[in-house]
């Protein structure tokens, strides 16, 4: 009977020491968890302020340059600037596909040229 109860005393010990372990095991990962957490709040912060000063010093620049002389439209040349480079580069120009399966070409002819 003794040895039946001195052998239910170290079962209990070794038990109870097995669960304060994975008690204090669990507290810490819950503990580090919650720490992460908040260091991921900060970074969004963090984030979130610099996306706002960024727009903020965007919008106090003002427009670019090329905004203001192209009038705000992409493609739209005011009347007053130079003409492009490539004006009457390819005028006249023609193209034609050439397609083998599942590949097209396509090909830019100068104005006159014959294949």
């Amino acid at each position: 009977m003794k040895r039946n109860w001195l052998k239910l005393r170290r079962n209990l010990a070794r038990l109870t020491d097995e669960v304060e372990l994975a008690r204090a095991t669990a507290y810490n990962k819950l503990e580090r968890t919650q720490q992460m957490l908040q260091v991921s709040e900060e970074i969004v912060d963090l984030r979130s302020e610099s996306n706002r000063v960024l727009q903020a010093r965007t919008l106090a620049r003002g427009p670019l340059k090329s905004q203001g002389r192209n009038g705000h439209r992409p493609g739209v040349r005011r009347q007053d600037t130079p003409p492009s480079v490539t004006d009457g580069l390819f005028a006249g120009a023609t193209t034609s596909s050439v397609t083998d399966g599942p590949h097209t070409r396509s090909t830019l002819r100068p104005c006159g040229a014959s294949i």
